[in-house]
């Protein structure tokens, strides 16, 4: 795993003079609902990082470091971590950037994965550069409420929107999941598919009973039903489960890619750029989970517009057409780049030539706390 990370942040030469991080919390237009989190997130936390170069060159990249054990790495931990941390990069040299990242990634995965991405930003990457014809890239919609009758009327507006893929999580109670999920389906029956998201929260008998009590036709992947690193429940509940399986918290490189195919233990798995080591990272795992025979999807739902953008940009230059999970934004009270990014149904529009710009005045709004290291 570590060999991809150090190829991507020894990339060139480039020499680090100055970080700046901005520590940003965002409301959030309704609360945000997840198994480990049932009442619900109110805000999103976004790191932030400036980096300028020997050159006078400044590249921007974000970490978005989560709540409920998501991540080894809280916002709070980051914080203080980079603290410590960026002071090490300044004046390193490619290889010895990457030495320790390398060493650190483990631990930190989002936080280096966003000063991977300042790095390509420096570069000008062609991965998260404009694009020379306008283009677009289909989203999934997140059914954001645990209470079923409400769930039936969101996602009937999705549906009348354009959406043809909606997100729905689980992991609350079996039986009360299977219900809500089977009454989501029936109201949109064979007008989108559903991903049901259990974060890690599910015991293999409660999971098992899921799976067995909603509708086969109404899933296209049943994500993450165990703790990150019980591959063991994973494998087994693949041999019964009459719903194909997705690795979310449990992938973040291509060793847990390769273990994913070898074992069989699921069909897909699914990858962010701020987990798995930045742009380019995301672009050498998404090309070996496929060669795999996996399925992919990719997106992160809990990242700002800036974030957002530039994944989607990603996968419209490695040919995924899976709908993305890069709908962050659209739960934000208000948008940290200067222009809003555009919908167009489920589409996100990509712009040929367009480079979006952060605001300044939502990054004075937002933050609550920033640093400086030179």
């Amino acid at each position: 795993m570590e060999t991809a990370y150090r190829s991507q942040a020894a990339i060139n030469d480039l020499v680090l003079l100055e970080i700046t991080t901005h520590w940003l919390s965002i409301p959030l237009t309704r609360p945000y609902y997840t198994s480990n989190n049932p009442k619900g997130r109110a805000t999103l936390d976004v790191l932030l990082i400036r980096a300028v170069d020997s050159e006078g060159r400044a590249g921007w990249g974000e970490a978005c470091p989560s709540w409920g054990g998501y991540s080894p790495e809280t916002p709070e931990s980051a914080w203080g971590f980079l603290k410590e941390f960026f002071p090490l990069l300044i004046g390193k040299d490619g290889p010895g950037r990457a030495n320790l990242i390398a060493e650190n990634f483990h631990s930190y995965p989002f936080l280096l994965s966003g000063i991977n991405e300042c790095v390509l930003d420096l570069c000008d990457d062609t991965l998260i550069s404009p694009l020379s014809e306008d283009g677009w890239f289909e989203l999934a919609a997140t059914v954001n409420t645990l209470d079923a009758a409400e769930a039936v009327q969101i996602a009937k507006q999705y549906v009348d929107s354009g959406y043809a893929t909606l997100k729905v999580k689980v992991g609350i109670e079996a039986r009360s999941d299977a219900d809500r999920v089977t009454r989501i389906y029936e109201a949109v029956k064979g007008k989108a598919k559903l991903r049901v998201d259990a974060n890690r929260n599910f015991s293999p008998d409660a999971a098992y009973e899921f799976a067995v009590n909603v509708p086969i036709e109404a899933i296209e992947y049943f994500e993450q039903p165990f703790a990150s690193s019980n591959w063991q429940a994973t494998e087994s509940l693949a041999t019964r489960s009459p719903i194909p399986l997705m690795l979310d918290e449990s992938i973040y490189g291509p060793d847990d890619i390769k273990r994913v195919a070898k074992t069989a233990c699921a069909k897909a798995v699914k990858l962010k750029m701020s987990k798995v080591g930045g742009p380019r990272a995301l672009y050498e795992q998404i090309k070996l989970a496929r060669g795999l025979g996996l399925d992919v999807i990719v997106g992160n739902g809990v990242a700002s517009d800036f974030a957002c953008y530039r994944e989607a940009l990603c996968c419209s230059r490695t040919g995924v057409t899976t709908a993305g999970e890069m709908n962050g934004f659209l739960k934000l009270v208000a948008p940290i780049l200067s222009e809003p990014l555009r919908m167009m149904g489920a589409r996100l529009i990509l712009p040929a030539g367009t480079t979006p710009k952060l605001s300044e005045e939502a990054i004075s709004n937002f933050s609550i706390n920033q640093a400086r290291f030179s």
